[in-house]
This record gives C-alpha cells, sequence and structure tokens, in this order.
C-alpha cells in the first residue's frame, strides 16, 4: 500500500489590535455647589470617568483629556487613584492638556504615563497651595483646620516631586504664590513629557464610546474659570467632613438620573429610590453597559442585565469546531474502509496463490525422486510424464 502523505498543519494568524478608548475630565472636579445652592456645571466626578471607562470595555489604550480649573482635592485624588488602578491593571493612560489644567487637575494629568500639551494655542498650566475656608468654630477646631491644610500641602508638594522628578524646593515656592507655567516651564519641571506641535492622524482601531461624555461638548470660557475658582474655595471644607456621597449614574443617552440613597462605591438595587432632574425617576432607561432600569414613581421597579452577546459566537464556533471534526471522522472513515478493502484484496489474492500452491503440490505428489539419480523420477504406476 502506497505512503499517504503527511496532513498539512493550519497556521493561524493572529492579528493584535490596539482598542484606544477617550476619557473625558471636563470642568470642576468634584460636585461644587454655587452661592443659590445649584451645582456648578460641567463637572466630573469619579462616577462620571468609572462610567466612561465602563461603556469602553475591551479598551487598552485611554487618552484623558483635561480641561478643568481644578476643584475638590478628594474627587481628583480618587480620580488619580482610579487611573493608576487601570495602569496596574495592563492598560495604558496618556493625559491630555486641552485649554486649561489646574489646581487638582494637575494631579490628574500626572496619572499619564505621558502627558501631552499642544504648542499652539498654548493651554494654561496652573499649580497652587491647597485652600479652602473652615466653618465656625473654636479655638480648637481652628487650629486643626489649619494643620489639614498644612498636611495636604506637604501632601501636594512630596507628590509632585516623586511623579515629575524635581526637587522639593523648586516646586514649594512656585505653589505658594500660585503659578501659571509656561510650557517649557512644565516640561524643564516634569508636568508634561511632549509638546504637540501638531496633531497627526494615525491608523489605529478606535474604540467608540457607547456613551459619549455629554459635558465634553460644553466649553469653559476664561471668565467662568475665574468665577469658578473664586466660588468653589469657599466650599473647599466639605472635603473635611467625610459626608458620604450618593450615586449620580448617566444612561446611554446621557440622561443623568440620581439615586440619593446609594452611596458611591455601590449599585443600584431593585426598590432603590431615583430622581431625574428633581422629579421622580419615571419609565425605561438602558444604561451604557447595556443593563435596563424600569422605574415606577421614583422607584427601581426592575433591572435587566443585558444579555450576555459572546453567546451566540461561541455557539458558532462550536457548531463550526464539529462541522470540522465530523468531515475529519468521515475522513477517517473512508481511509479504514479503502484499508479493509485493499485488506480484502490481499486476504483474496494470498488464497488464489495457496489454490496454486495446492495444485503444483498435487502434481509433485504423483512422482517419486529418487536421491542417488540425478534429474530422474520413476512412475509409481507405469506410465512416465515429466513436469
Amino acid at each position: 500500500m502506497a505512503n499517504k502523505p503527511a496532513n498539512k498543519s493550519l497556521t493561524n494568524i493572529i492579528n493584535f489590535v490596539i482598542m484606544i478608548g477617550t476619557l473625558s475630565i471636563n470642568g470642576v472636579i468634584g460636585e461644587i455647589p454655587k452661592e443659590d445652592g445649584s451645582i456648578m456645571t460641567p463637572f466630573t466626578t469619579i462616577q462620571s470617568v468609572i462610567n466612561q471607562v465602563e461603556s469602553q470595555r475591551g479598551a487598552t489604550h485611554f487618552d484623558v483629556h483635561i480641561k478643568s480649573p481644578g476643584g475638590y482635592v478628594e474627587d481628583g485624588n480618587e480620580i488619580f487613584d482610579y487611573l493608576t488602578s487601570l495602569k496596574k491593571n495592563g492598560i495604558t493612560i496618556h493625559t491630555h492638556v486641552d485649554e486649561m489644567c489646574a489646581s487638582i487637575a494637575t494631579k490628574i494629568l500626572l496619572a499619564g504615563t505621558r502627558r501631552f500639551a499642544k504648542k499652539d494655542p498654548a493651554p494654561e498650566l496652573m499649580i497652587h497651595n491647597p485652600f479652602g475656608q473652615p466653618n465656625e468654630g473654636d479655638a480648637d477646631y481652628m487650629e486643626a483646620y489649619y494643620k489639614s491644610m498644612r498636611s495636604l500641602e506637604n501632601e501636594m508638594i512630596n507628590f509632585y516631586s516623586e511623579v515629575t522628578g524635581s526637587a522639593k524646593e523648586s516646586i514649594k515656592p512656585l505653589m505658594k504664590k500660585e503659578t501659571f507655567l509656561s510650557l517649557e516651564e512644565a516640561m524643564t519641571l516634569g508636568f508634561i513629557t511632549d509638546i504637540v506641535e501638531k496633531v497627526e492622524l494615525k491608523a489605529v482601531a478606535l474604540l467608540k464610546p457607547k456613551n459619549p461624555n455629554k459635558m465634553a461638548d460644553k466649553l469653559v470660557t476664561k471668565e467662568e474659570v475665574e468665577s469658578m475658582f473664586d466660588k468653589f474655595s469657599k466650599s473647599l471644607a466639605k472635603m473635611f467632613k467625610g459626608k458620604a456621597k450618593n450615586i449620580l449614574l448617566q444612561d446611554a443617552d446621557g440622561t443623568e438620573i440620581d439615586f440619593p440613597d446609594v452611596e458611591e462605591g455601590q449599585s443600584p438595587a431593585v426598590a432603590d429610590k431615583a430622581t431625574i432632574d428633581g422629579s421622580a425617576a419615571e419609565g425605561t432607561y438602558t444604561m451604557p453597559n447595556g443593563d435596563v432600569f424600569v422605574f415606577v414613581a421614583g422607584v427601581v421597579e426592575s433591572i435587566t442585565p443585558k444579555a450576555d452577546e459572546g453567546d451566540d459566537a461561541e455557539l458558532e464556533t462550536l457548531k463550526t469546531t464539529a462541522a470540522e471534526q465530523a468531515a475529519e471522522i468521515a475522513n477517517l472513515k473512508k481511509e479504514i474502509k479503502a484499508v479493509k478493502k485493499e485488506k480484502e484484496d490481499m486476504i483474496d489474492q494470498a488464497k488464489a496463490l495457496k489454490a496454486d500452491f495446492e495444485k503444483i503440490k498435487a502434481l509433485a505428489g504423483e512422482f517419486e525422486i529418487d536421491g542417488k539419480k540425478k534429474d530422474t523420477r520413476k512412475k509409481t504406476e507405469g506410465t512416465k510424464r515429466s513436469l
């Protein structure tokens, strides 16, 4: 039987694609109240950043665009820590300064492995000591408050020095006098790593957010920035009270849903209260991750998790694998059948050879061979025959 050629193995080619997501840090950091009690807008919280990341699952790289005059130190620290945790999980973080990056927003800027700023028009970068206004209280309260402010100031100086590589002695006087840095100064001090002459278009795979952050469409003018600094400085003392914050979620269309009884770090559940624009939530809303919330009279009636889109793909993969295995089994059956046929042919040939051998043996038995006489045979019953 002829030898069959070995089966050729298939070569799997894997294309590694970097999925790039975009995050927006726009407006003041945290929910800062105005004098009339309303909240300054636009604003960015840790929850809004988490929502943006969750709406772009699969991204292995995030470009974080910052346009902020600063805000609450506590909220800025939370956002920095969250971006740092993403880096520890293997996600690349690059930060970009858009128009302005000041106060605690500069700490968020330093979360980027690379930190970009466009040369023209150059953005405003500003660092300064933390400031705030204490509530009324006795001498002990005032002393504790000022100690907290001084401790916070030293923490920021140490942090800037550690991340940028600049000496504490260089950073401290700049923070004390509220310094606006030029791009060259920011580069020298280590606050930015790259000055971009112009935006270059590159062929990359972009991961489109399911829920674009509407705050990114709002512009912050210089006058608004100055007003924000004046107003939020009066409310900065809130960060020392340790008051728990409730969560504010956005659905896939950008509608903000407030859960007053659900604290940050927790997830809404059935029977939780919710409001939209100050009124009881009503109707059906789809979240960026695909979960469907149904509200009745300001209460969560039901939460339907998003169906796993991967099940159908996995089923199709299993079907394809099964079909390939079935085809392989059919080929093996054909080969086995061919081997059986070849074996049967060999058996038939052996039977034919055996029959021929029996005939020869029968003919040879009719003669008696005398070993003493060469080529001589005696017929046992009289007649000579030659073979």
